[in-house]
């Protein structure tokens, strides 16, 4: 069983932002203060099939709600998938106001199995569904985008993520938005609460309109809200190496930094998705 460890305040900031500030598990909004972090595979590793650095590593640490966190306890992930389809079943056992509910429709059991925030429409699960809807194999995808089929077959399961320049070659070759690749993650369009949202567009024409570039807008927002690159260096966890590149045009963001940035700077992380897919596509036209 591994010891408990304290995180740094960047650790923190990571976690949070691996899912864009929502709660791994049920998918609800969090503020970083309500935070808690989960260990997906829990400490007490009784059959100590994993070392103290992989229970300790980024990919196994996760954002969650107090609730999430503290019914799932030390379950491992199937065992807490369980327990939440359980639930109705121990409701009907243990509670008559529950039956009455369900007698009078005023209670729907939800029997269909437990899928997770963190499980819930990643990028390789939208490559497969538009491939489906489009009526292609693998091989015919991979014909029509000049991406390799090995590729899309280990996208679409979530083995490797795609650059934002071959998903827009896919994208392109579905017929579809770049948008309806990279949009993964909910976002709060509450007209009163601006403030998690400063732009929302709704697909990549806007951008072209706007011809608003990366290294601009990392510019422009971060001054905005007072930070230094160095500050927002620590903040992402990215190298001030790295931040500099972006901010002169020299290196485009890939997805898994995109978030982080989004994140930090406020920016909606569809908008910036879509800006980073377009300068690369740009980019790679020149």
């Amino acid at each position: 069983m591994s010891k408990r460890k304290n995180l740094t305040k960047q650790q923190r900031q990571q976690v949070y932002n691996k899912y864009n500030g929502h709660c791994a598990y049920c998918g609800c909004e969090l503020e970083y203060k309500d935070m808690q972090v989960d260990h997906l595979i829990p400490l007490n590793d009784w059959n100590n099939s994993h070392t103290d650095e992989e229970l300790w590593s980024m990919d196994n640490l996760m954002p969650s709600c107090r609730l999430c966190n503290h019914y799932k306890r030390s379950y491992t992930l199937e065992h807490f998938r369980e327990a939440i389809e359980k639930i109705p079943f121990k409701l009907n056992r243990d509670s008559y106001i529950y039956r009455v509910g369900v007698k009078y429709g005023i209670v729907n059991p939800n029997e269909n199995r437990i899928t997770f925030f963190f499980e819930k429409d990643t990028t390789g699960q939208k490559i497969k569904h538009y491939r489906h809807q489009a009526g292609f194999t693998q091989e015919q995808l991979g014909e029509l985008s000049g991406i390799n089929a090995i590729c899309i077959a280990r996208y679409e399961t979530n083995k490797t993520e795609p650059t934002l320049p071959q998903l827009n070659k896919l994208a392109k070759a579905l017929n579809i938005d770049t948008a309806q690749l990279v949009e993964i993650y909910s976002v709060n369009k509450d007209k009163n609460n601006s403030n998690k949202s400063i732009f929302l567009k709704e697909n990549i024409e806007n951008i072209v309109n706007e011809k608003v570039t990366v290294a601009e807008l990392m510019i422009k927002q971060r001054k905005n809200i007072g930070l230094t690159g160095k500050q927002l260096s620590e903040i992402t966890g990215i190298n001030h190496g790295l931040i500099r590149q972006y901010e002169t045009g020299r290196s485009i963001p890939k997805e898994y930094n995109c978030f982080k940035i989004a994140s930090a700077l406020n920016i909606d992380t569809q908008y910036f998705l879509l800006i980073c897919a377009y300068d690369s596509y740009v980019i790679q036209k020149e």
